[in-house]
């Protein structure tokens, strides 16, 4: 039970006591709440309890609601105080006692329906009624529905959030009451073809009574679309996976999701219907992945489709789940490619592919958002006469060409030293290697010291010296015989090239340098550039712009390519830098 205090401007203050879960304002009779004025609505705007809040939602009114002066877009959560205006109304809540007896779910959605319907048909005799039987109230008396039993695995409960609009309103009853006539746990199991034929006929059939039954009329078709994808498929994770465009998606709970493309982060237009939609969609995913059921605790797993999937499921069926999904950016095909997007000038283009003919030991670093692995791709694309090991740590790191053969190793496993220190030893095979745990690190730098050669090792680091310092840690950490000062000067000499990506605030992505490692400096790997990216100027707030240059360095390297019969171009590395 709760109390609105109803101020008219220029007129006195009243109090009205309702023991409803819904509530309309508007000018017209068939609202719970009239307020007959001009500058209302026939239907102004909604107040719902509900999950123990009072929302309210503006009904495309002419005029607008505002909540403590502030005009609101979408359903908007109210408090005890605050003040709703509505025209020349100023209306505020007050709390009450919770009622005794409390209804189901479908009865007071019925009553009210029921309640609506006679007062639009009836008014005179609606309005006499009423008043015989609660002179005080303009209102039938209902109440709020009791709270469903505890489920096994999670609550199907049709809870809708603030902040969205009402077709997910729409689609949490729908789904609601479809999983209501299924037997218990009819969704978490296989979907074959008779379930999914019983589940999109009891779809088609609620969503004909709902709207029947509701005063509103969302768009039908989209709503059971969305439905038949939550309770059959993977919901809005399906269409994002989908989307090549999408890299990662965080999803702090069910009805909040958030979407990352080219680097920026947006509100996806849709969300789950309930948490026990998000948990069952989590399992459906594992399921999937060869993960076993789990209902709390930490889950984490690879998709079959790419990309990793990190869950993190309450204490309890109803506590909050949520999610955090990462999907490699599908990787270059070529440095030609590189070139077109302006990640590298020609000239570093051309340095790099000699450098990869010419078996150089390549080290590729950047931040985890940076595009390494395109990079490492790209690197890779011109190889055809000698087979890869790739070891990997839950990112793809090439795209798949054919005439080369592939060999993939997940850098988790305890053979991975073993299989990368016979690898090393075959001289035609070359070395992928995602070293961001210690394992495959010191697999690649053993294989390194021993002699192998052409490889491409990838290490997410803010910079080339500190990659280089996270391996030289690696190493020391592992071989525990070798000094952390003994390790850095060995693996700065381990790497002929050190290739720092980044990505600008305009989303584009850079290299922005070539360097060759120096050796030890006063805590540290010292490099030296052989190319750099400088920014010369932001060109708007979307925009940086900058050149490609060669520092003039002529790198140790060279000599190893003429000695291979590679002719380098010395130009490459002259000033003014070339494009």
């Amino acid at each position: 039970m709760f109390t609105i205090v109803v101020s008219e401007k220029g007129g006195a203050e009243r109090r009205e006591t309702f023991d409803v879960v819904e509530v309309t304002f508007g000018r017209v009779q068939g609202n719970e709440l009239v307020l007959p004025r001009g500058n209302v609505s026939k239907r102004h705007a909604r107040l719902v309890f509900r999950d123990s809040r009072f929302i309210v939602t503006d009904l495309n009114s002419t005029n607008g609601t505002y909540v403590n002066r502030r005009r609101i877009a979408q359903p908007t959560i109210v408090r005890e105080g605050d003040r709703i205006y509505v025209g020349d109304y100023v209306l505020r809540l007050e709390a009450g006692e919770p009622s005794g007896e409390r209804a189901s779910v479908d009865a007071t959605s019925e009553n009210l329906r029921l309640e609506r319907s006679t007062r639009e048909s009836f008014p005179e005799a609606a309005a006499e009624l009423l008043a015989a039987e609660k002179p005080a109230v303009d209102a039938v008396e209902l109440v709020a529905p009791s709270p469903p039993p505890e489920p096994e695995l999670y609550s199907s409960l049709p809870i809708t959030p603030a902040g969205h609009d009402e077709a997910l309103s729409w689609r949490a009853q729908l789904m609601a009451r479809v999983e209501a006539r299924l037997t218990t746990g009819a969704l978490d199991n296989t979907i074959d073809a008779s379930v999914r034929a019983s589940v999109e006929e009891l779809v088609r059939e609620e969503a004909r009574s709902l709207s029947v039954e509701s005063t509103s009329k969302p768009p039908l078709e989209v709503v059971t679309k969305e439905a038949l994808d939550e309770l059959l498929g993977h919901g809005v994770l399906g269409e994002l996976l989908a989307d090549r465009s999408v890299c990662e998606v965080y999803v702090p709970r069910f009805d909040r999701v958030l979407v990352m493309r080219d680097h920026a982060t947006e509100p996806s237009s849709t969300s789950f219907a309930s948490e026990g939609s998000l948990r069952r969609i989590i399992a459906r995913l594992a399921s999937a992945a060869g993960i076993p059921r789990a209902t709390t605790g930490v889950v984490e797993f690879r998709l079959p489709e790419g990309g990793w999937l990190l869950a993190v499921l309450g204490e309890t069926p109803r506590s909050p789940a949520s999610l955090m999904l990462r999907r490699e950016a599908a990787p270059a095909t070529s440095m030609e490619e590189l070139v077109r997007r302006g990640t590298v000038s020609r000239a570093m283009a051309s340095f790099l592919t000699q450098a990869v003919a010419a078996r150089a030991n390549i080290l590729v670093t950047g931040p985890r958002d940076a595009g390494t692995e395109q990079v490492v791709s790209a690197l890779l694309d011109g190889i055809t006469e000698a087979p890869l090991l790739l070891v990997e740590d839950g990112e793809r790191l090439i795209k798949p060409w054919g005439g080369t053969p592939v060999f993939s190793l997940d850098g988790a496993r305890a053979e991975t030293r073993g299989v990368v220190s016979t690898a090393a030893r075959t001289r035609a095979a070359r070395l992928v290697v995602d070293a961001n745990r210690a394992l495959p690190a010191t697999a690649v730098l053993d294989a390194l010291l021993e002699g192998a050669d052409g490889a491409v090792v990838r290490v997410l680091a803010g910079s080339a010296p500190r990659a280089l310092l996270r391996l030289a840690a690696d190493l020391a950490s592992l071989q525990r015989a070798i000094p952390l000062d003994v390790a850095r000067e060995l693996v700065g000499g381990l790497f002929d090239l050190v290739v720092e990506v980044h990505r600008l605030r305009d989303g584009r992505q850079r290299v922005m340098r070539i360097s060759q490692a120096e050796g030890l400096s006063a805590g540290g790997v010292l490099v030296r550039d052989l190319f750099t990216f400088t920014v010369e100027r932001a060109a708007s707030a979307d925009t940086v712009e900058g050149n490609f240059l060669a520092t003039g360095l002529v790198p140790r390297f060279v000599e190893s390519l003429e000695a291979r019969g590679l002719a380098v171009d010395m130009a490459l590395f002259s000033r003014p830098p070339s494009r």
